[in-house]
């Protein structure tokens, strides 16, 4: 379909085209020139046009049409749901004639011949939040003219005058905002004097009102709504050592906005800040998108909900509220499924997968059966690991490689003997016994494919012969349980 050019992770085609342009659909961008480029949908809304936001950013100017791939049946649109002779397959009106159904096909074909040239994902993205208590007593607040009231959800702030430090912050420790992050919100500029101007959400290293913090060279991101005669903004800011970058975009006073900001390190130099500002609580009507290319990689340890601009003039006033904050360290979430490159190679995001080794050379008596301390993990992809039990506990049923290496630090007499056992649900699996001697270091392994159910167990144990104690190296010893199947 014919595609309109916006930046490098945004487009437009006409007509509403929201129920197609999904989170986690796979878009083939023909962009002239510059070649085909394959990104993916994060979201997309309809107002006079469709204007889909993609999670890379490799469109360019020279844009003309996309494709988009198959996500899953008939909920994507993608995929009619239907029997061969034309009739639906889960109840509902017939397609039709033939003809629809041939059509149908053929759309089919060329959804999955675009996928494929640039990746097949099944799945899609999962975003992990953590919700915002405000009555937390970790939150702090400052409210001198006792302008600003506070509940579990909502900083609500009346009349907030600009001749106070008022505010509402969260210490989370020194550079704890190292990285990527989305913050998603809802704020209200419900009015505001002429001149008048605060911020519904920032972030800094200083606890201090806004205008201090401009003044004084330091740095912070910040959100900040501002009134100009009779239009009023929302400013999105990467203040710099006191050097602002900003973009900005009008808003209806007394209207609730959806926001979704986003820091994306991997864009650029130091990354880039985006505010996806909707007016819907779905976040499918996209009002606008603030974009801001940052200048210089910065940590953060505040994070504000109610900030003033402190200019001194206490004839300026804003009423508002900042409410329902949600955090995530994932910009634009966490891939899952299956995902399968145009060269045939396939990644498995989610796979069940662990290998752990142990920190220490640890002592295995002689004559003993002992645990060893798997304690140190290399992955584990699904958390089925616990360090503090040396267990392995697998998520789901299905079938594990399981490989042990043990090795001995130590000279082993050649008349010793050393065993290694796999034990499934606290009994013995299996065990491999050996008795060859060496001048140096001794070691030997195990490796069996297992059918498991979810939620059983697995551990490592060894016993030795050698007539004293020995000691495990730490460099070699590993322990891995990995899904095939």
């Amino acid at each position: 379909m014919i595609a309109t050019y916006v930046d490098v992770n945004e487009f437009t085609v006409t007509t509403d085209r929201t129920a197609e342009f999904i989170n986690g659909r796979r878009i083939k961008a023909d962009c002239g020139v510059n070649g085909i480029k394959y990104c993916t949908v994060l979201s997309s809304a309809f107002g006079a046009v469709t204007t889909v936001i993609t999670k890379e950013s490799e469109l360019t100017v020279n844009l003309t049409t996309v494709l988009y791939g198959i996500v899953e049946p008939k909920e994507s649109g993608s995929l009619p749901d239907h029997c061969h002779d034309g009739s639906e397959g889960s109840g509902g009106s017939a397609l039709g004639t033939s003809g629809d159904v041939t059509f149908a096909q053929s759309i089919i074909v060329d959804e999955i011949r675009s996928d494929k040239a640039g990746g097949l994902r099944l799945g899609g993205y999962d975003v992990t939040y953590t919700d915002i208590d405000f009555t937390d007593p970790a939150w702090t607040e400052e409210d001198p003219g006792t302008d600003i009231v506070v509940t579990a959800t909502k900083v609500a702030w009346t009349a907030l005058p600009e001749n106070l430090d008022s505010y509402v912050y969260y210490d989370f420790t020194a550079a704890y905002f190292n990285g990527d992050f989305r913050h998603e919100f809802e704020c209200e500029l419900t009015a505001a004097d002429d001149g008048a101007e605060m911020n519904p959400w920032s972030l800094s290293n200083d606890v201090e009102d806004a205008k201090w913090l401009y003044d004084n060279d330091k740095d912070c991101l910040n959100l900040i709504f501002y009134r100009n005669g009779a239009s009023y903004y929302l400013y999105l800011y990467e203040c710099n050592g006191g050097v602002i970058v900003d973009d900005n975009v009008e808003i209806t006073v007394g209207t609730t906005y959806y926001l979704t900001v986003v820091r994306d390190e991997s864009v650029g130099t130091f990354g880039a800040l985006y505010c996806y500002i909707y007016t819907d609580s779905a976040r499918t009507i996209l009002h606008a998108k603030l974009d801001v290319t940052l200048t210089e990689k910065q940590d953060f340890r505040y994070l504000w909900a109610c900030l003033s601009y402190n200019s001194g003039n206490g004839a300026l006033t804003v009423t508002g509220f900042t409410q329902n904050l949600t955090l995530s360290t994932d910009p634009f979430g966490i891939e899952k499924g299956i995902y399968v490159h145009d060269d045939g190679t396939v990644d498995m995001e989610m796979q069940s997968g662990v290998n752990v080794a142990i920190s220490d050379n640890d002592d295995i008596p002689n004559d003993t059966l002992t645990t060893v301390q798997f304690d140190t993990e290399e992955f584990d992809t699904q958390n089925e690991h616990n360090t503090g039990t040396y267990t392995t506990t697998v998520s789901t049923a299905g079938i594990r490689q399981v490989s042990i290496i043990i090795r001995y630090v130590e000279t082993i007499a050649d008349t010793t003997w050393i065993d290694i056992y796999l034990y499934k649900n606290g009994n013995v699996y299996t065990y491999i016994k050996s008795a060859p001697g060496r001048t140096t270091s001794i070691g030997h392994s195990l490796s069996v494919a297992m059918k498991l159910d979810a939620n059983d167990t697995l551990c490592v144990k060894v016993k030795q012969g050698d007539g004293a104690a020995r000691m495990l190296d730490s460099a070699c010893c590993r322990f891995s349980v990995i899904k095939v199947g």
